[in-house]
């Protein structure tokens, strides 16, 4: 009975890291190697609390908010350029900001972000950290597969 311990952790381990290497690169991943991945998680993570802090400024906002709209606001300064594919999109008091990034990337947000519970990839419509594994949170169906992602209630 005390080998099971030991099993059911090697298991565990074994299949994160097999998600973990079968995400594929972020389409123009190439493109990105001159940032430094903790430059793409800050960029991010400035893009996604602007983002709720426009929601939680705007009661009752529905939708998507640009960039435009960010940097024009003071959310965002200006000269703002996102190096990832940022979006978003709120509906419902929750607020969801997503786009693709490598695992690393993934890993560097949540290390910027305290380990921010709200962070991580969609795994088959879950959100699963490389913190928490899977956290329970269901992704909508809009968020591509093996995207970063960020669910924040809002509003």
């Amino acid at each position: 009975m005390a080998l099971f311990p030991v099993v059911a952790a090697a298991v565990i381990v074994t299949t994160a890291l097999v998600l973990v290497a079968s995400l594929p690169l972020a389409p123009g991943y190439g493109a990105l190697l001159p940032y430094r991945t903790a430059a793409l998680a800050a960029n991010f993570l400035q893009y996604r609390n602007a983002v709720i802090e426009y929601v939680e400024q705007n009661p009752g906002f529905a939708g998507s908010v640009s960039t435009t709209t960010l940097v024009n606001g003071g959310l965002l300064p200006s000269g703002y350029r996102a190096i990832g594919n940022w979006t978003n999109q709120t509906a419902s008091g929750q607020t969801v900001v997503y786009g693709s990034m490598p695992m690393d990337g993934v890993a560097s947000v949540l290390e910027q972000s305290d380990g921010d519970y709200s962070i991580g990839i969609n795994n088959a419509g879950r959100l699963f950290s490389p913190l928490y594994g899977d956290t329970g949170i269901t992704v909508p169906a809009y968020v591509p597969n093996n995207w970063a992602v960020s669910i924040v209630q809002t509003g």
